[in-house]
């Protein structure tokens, strides 16, 4: 509640209403420090994965004025898509696993893809 809702005093009565809630939302409404670190781990590897994509971009466009527009779209892909990436950093809501395990992913997919193939691209052209 510190952190989502302004002035940080509470959740609005939507504690009480815990047992309620199904799925994360329930679970995260009963155990919310629990889920302040586990967000925060997250956008911690979420931002690691972004970076690692946009060094990836770098290594295959060594022009910037390609590699930031393609940065942008990725992203704008990503969470624009149905099986939003957003569902993954979204606190305090309902998704479910499936939708959340889809977009996770898909994202990872999607970094791993342009991270080898950026590294094995800048291998080949810096190899004498």
């Amino acid at each position: 509640s510190m952190i989502v809702f302004s002035g940080g005093l509470s959740f609005m009565g939507m504690e009480d209403f815990a047992d309620s809630f199904t799925g994360w939302m329930g679970f995260s409404m009963r155990h919310p420090w629990f889920m302040y670190i586990v967000h925060i781990l997250l956008f911690a590897a979420l931002s690691g994965a972004c970076s690692l994509m946009g060094c990836a971009l770098c290594m295959l466009f060594p022009n910037y004025l390609i590699v930031y527009p393609a940065s942008f779209f990725i992203w704008f892909f990503l969470s624009n898509m149905p099986s939003s990436i957003m569902s993954l950093t979204q606190a305090f809501a309902d998704y479910s696993d499936k939708e959340m395990i889809r977009a996770g992913g898909i994202f990872l997919l999607l970094v791993l893809v342009i991270g080898i193939f950026g590294f094995v691209y800048r291998s080949k052209l810096d190899e004498v």
